[in-house]
């Protein structure tokens, strides 16, 4: 599913997202790492976004749930900086 989701949002906003290596579950199983914080932040979700997303992406798989309507406002939301 991450791998899709990452597709999916790669093709929507023309830049790349990634799958975190174990689904985000890196920082969770290794919390008490000495691990820098700019990698605390990358590995914190399942995928890692681009440096200026200003989100941290989790996926799960439950139930009806369409993304895009959280983007649907006045606004155009297609392109990151």
């Amino acid at each position: 599913m991450e791998n899709e989701f990452a597709k999916i949002l790669s093709d929507r906003f023309n830049i790349k997202f990634f799958r975190v290596p174990m689904s985000g579950g890196y920082t969770t199983v290794h919390k008490n790492d000495n691990l820098r914080e700019d990698a605390r932040e990358i590995l914190s979700g399942d995928l890692i976004c681009p440096k200026n997303f200003a989100f941290s992406i989790e996926c799960k798989g439950r139930g009806e749930f369409n993304f895009w309507d959280l983007l649907n406002d006045e606004n155009d939301h297609t392109e990151i900086k």
